[in-house]
C-alpha cells in the first residue's frame, strides 16, 4: 500500500499528496488565513451534535482502529445500546 511504501521508504511528501491519500481531510491555504475559520467550522458543526454520540463516536473509532472488524462491530453495538438509554 502507499502508507507501507511512504513509512519503509521515508520519502518525503507534501499537503497534495496527503490530501490525495487520505492522510489529510482538506488543505487549509495559511496565506489567507483561513486555518482558524476552518478549524472553527468544523468545531461548530461537531458541537451540534450529541455530546454523547460524539464521545461514544470517538470510542468507537479509537477502540476499532486495534482491533478486528468483529472486535469493532461488537463495541459499535453494546456503546450504541447504552447510548438508547441516554437523552440526548
Amino acid at each position: 500500500s502507499r502508507v507501507r511504501e511512504l513509512c519503509l521508504t521515508a520519502d518525503d511528501f507534501g499537503a497534495e499528496d496527503a490530501f490525495k491519500i487520505g492522510f489529510v481531510s482538506r488543505i487549509s491555504n495559511n496565506e489567507t488565513g483561513d486555518l482558524i475559520d476552518v478549524a472553527n467550522d468544523i468545531c461548530r458543526r461537531i458541537s451540534r451534535n450529541s455530546p454523547v454520540a460524539v464521545t461514544v463516536t470517538k470510542a468507537s473509532l479509537n477502540y476499532s482502529r486495534d482491533h478486528t472488524v468483529a472486535e469493532g462491530l461488537g463495541h459499535v453495538a453494546l456503546q450504541n445500546s447504552s447510548s438508547l438509554m441516554s437523552e440526548d
